[in-house]
């Protein structure tokens, strides 16, 4: 984290992903299960698993396009997980947090 250039502020962030990942990482004890698979008794899907502080690109909402030339998406960095269907976002031009 202190390689990164993450503000402190952010580190909140960065244990929620590790507590997060760590459930899809296997047991010493058990090395075929990983903890969610034990825990929700089925096979869990990895596909959604990014790098933390990765590199991404979210959508615009229409509505909010003021010109048909207008940018589509922003860059923004990965900060976390909402489950399977989302993922915790940082605008850095303008610091804020959101869902996408």
């Amino acid at each position: 984290m202190a390689e990164s250039g993450m503000a402190l502020k952010y580190w909140a962030n960065a244990v929620q992903t590790i507590v997060y990942v760590q459930n899809f990482i296997p047991f010493l004890q058990q090395p075929k299960t990983i903890p969610a698979e034990t825990w929700f008794g089925k096979q869990q899907d990895i596909s959604h698993l990014r790098p933390f502080r990765s590199t991404a690109y979210t959508h615009i909402p229409q509505d909010l396009n003021l010109h048909k030339f207008s940018a589509r998406s922003v860059q923004v960095l990965l900060l976390g997980y909402f489950g399977h269907d989302g993922y915790k976002l940082l605008d850095k031009s303008t610091g804020a947090v959101f869902r996408s």
